[in-house]
């Protein structure tokens, strides 16, 4: 095109013959240059292109990573609270009821629900199921007058909102009923659950009438909360 421009601008000016075209020129070093700038212009747009990708792509990476860690941080907050406790009679730690321990066989705890004092604390107010079972292991002996006993299992609560405790949930069983001639092992349980509108700071615990019956066998006796 350069030379067609030269061309035409050379029958303007009228220089050489009429109606003539003068030949173009032979391509100088500046033609040369020329290509020598485009071809570097094209290579330094492919790298520019590339390098743009690679940063969009580590941008993207990083977006990826942030917006997972965001996804974990939102499912722990959002994780709804729970505990469950296994429960034990050892008179040389706690001899006033069932001793409950939250790192034993398959209790644990998480979203604010703690074990403080042998009471579950409650961590906001809410709907929660609550519940408990205590296995019992009776030795009956008509002879010495185990007939007819009876096993309570109560759940108390301690709330600001009356400054008192209260019980929750309660059940009372019967064991030995039958005249048994000698020694008979009786085992039986009670089970309490129930939903409850609980407030923050709320206290939960275990009052049970004979914890020196009680089976601390795997999976028998627990005491447990978690958030609706």
């Amino acid at each position: 095109m350069e030379g067609y421009t030269a061309a035409l601008t050379g029958m303007e000016l009228g220089d050489g013959a009429p109606g003539m075209v003068p030949p173009p020129e032979k391509p100088s070093g500046g033609w040369a240059g020329k290509l020598c700038g485009v071809v570097m212009l094209v290579a330094l747009c492919g790298t520019s292109a590339m390098l743009f990708h690679c940063h969009g792509l580590t941008q993207s990476h990083g977006i990826e990573t942030n917006e997972h860690q965001q996804n974990l941080k939102q499912i722990s907050t959002n994780m709804k609270a729970a505990i469950h406790l296994h429960g034990e009679f050892n008179p040389k730690v706690y001899n006033k009821s069932v001793l409950w321990r939250d790192g034993d066989g398959h209790s644990f705890f998480q979203g604010g629900l703690k074990l403080e004092n042998n009471e579950i604390i409650i961590p906001q107010n809410g709907l929660y199921f609550v519940y408990s079972q205590v296995s019992f292991r009776v030795l009956c002996s008509s002879a010495a007058g185990h007939t007819n006993q009876p096993l309570s299992h109560t759940i108390m609560r301690w709330s600001d909102s009356y400054s008192d405790e209260k019980p929750l949930l309660s059940a009372v069983s019967t064991m030995c009923q039958s005249d048994a001639s000698g020694l008979d092992r009786r085992y039986n349980a009670v089970y309490l659950g129930a939903i409850f509108s609980l407030e923050i700071e709320d206290r939960l615990w275990t009052d049970t009438n004979q914890p020196k019956n009680v089976d601390g066998g795997d999976g028998k006796t627990f005491f447990g909360v978690f958030a609706l």
